[in-house]
Order: C-alpha cells, then structure tokens, then sequence
C-alpha cells in the first residue's frame, strides 16, 4: 500500500477520530479508505466487472470476487 498524506479540518478530523474511538472504524486510515471506496463506489464496480469479463474470457479466469479483493474491496 501507499501511504498519502491529508490534511483535515480540526472537525473533520474529530469526526475521523470519534468513529475510531466510537470502535466503528479501527484506524484513522480505515476511516479514509471506506470514504474513498464509497466516493469511488460506482466508478470502482465499473471497472471490476470489465475485468472480470475480461478475465473470463482468457485463461486468467477469476471470479469477481476475487477481482474485488484485488481492488481492495
């Protein structure tokens, strides 16, 4: 993984912090990635399912599952 450096606002990140503290999220960064992952979402689902076609019709089959794991989903 990469790491990205953000800056917040002193009450975005207290929202950050009491979703961790809250036990919602377990990290600061899981926080971010959920956020991007459902900024992303339809982009994101988009892509999975042409590679899975993709994928299925060559010899490096996977499910789609297993091409959203990759994507981190």
């Amino acid at each position: 993984m990469e790491t990205v450096q953000v800056r917040l606002s002193k009450e975005l990140a207290g929202v950050v912090d009491a979703s961790v503290r809250k036990g919602v999220y377990s990290s600061k960064s899981e926080v971010m990635r959920d956020a991007l992952r459902n900024l992303f979402a339809a982009e994101l689902k988009e892509e999975i399912l042409v590679e899975a076609m993709r994928r299925s019709r060559s010899k490096d089959f996977v499910s789609q599952e297993a091409v959203e794991e990759e994507f981190g989903l």
